[in-house]
């Protein structure tokens, strides 16, 4: 007994070395708990992927139509100003889309004065609509207002324009 004790004070005196004697019922993790911590993180991981692709949706979408709504109130600026086009006085200026994908600001409906593009895979959906703004007073020849619709993956937006030229992002 006393030999015993004397080998477990010499052990014991070694931190190292002590901590392996006391605790040498500890095996490690079973192959169980592995894997279901191993799928634990996995869905968590899918969860974050999926949410952060949508906030990067969602953040492309709300860039879009801020850019176009801004596209929108620079055209009817310039029928307020009654801005030159091709070194006449225009009829009028027009926010026109030309496809999924483009956009143009048009004086007296045929001349481009100025294109862009929507960029990081937003896209106009349906890809139609003009909105017209009369020089000089920016008159608009919407009767009830108009909507134009944009997607993003899956994420959708709207820019909503009222009779008077009024442009809100919805």
């Amino acid at each position: 007994m006393q030999e015993k004790n004397t080998k477990y004070k010499e052990l014991n005196s070694k931190p190292l070395a002590s901590f392996f004697i006391l605790h040498s019922s500890f095996r490690g993790f079973t192959l169980l708990e592995a894997v279901i911590t191993i799928a634990i993180i996995g869905i968590l991981s899918g969860i974050g992927i999926v949410s952060l692709t949508s906030s990067r949706n969602q953040a492309k979408l709300k860039s879009a139509q801020t850019e176009v709504a801004a596209t929108i109130k620079l055209a009817q600026s310039y029928a307020l100003q009654g801005k030159n086009c091709d070194g006449n006085m225009p009829s009028s200026y027009k926010f026109h889309i030309r496809n999924n994908k483009d956009y143009s600001i048009r004086c007296n409906d045929s001349i481009d004065v100025e294109n862009y593009s929507l960029s990081g895979g937003v896209i106009f959906s349906p890809a139609t609509g003009d909105i017209s703004f009369d020089v000089p007073n920016a008159n608009t020849n919407i009767p009830l207002g108009t909507s134009i619709n944009f997607q993003s993956g899956s994420a959708t937006g709207t820019i909503s324009i009222n009779r008077y030229g009024a442009v809100t992002i919805n």
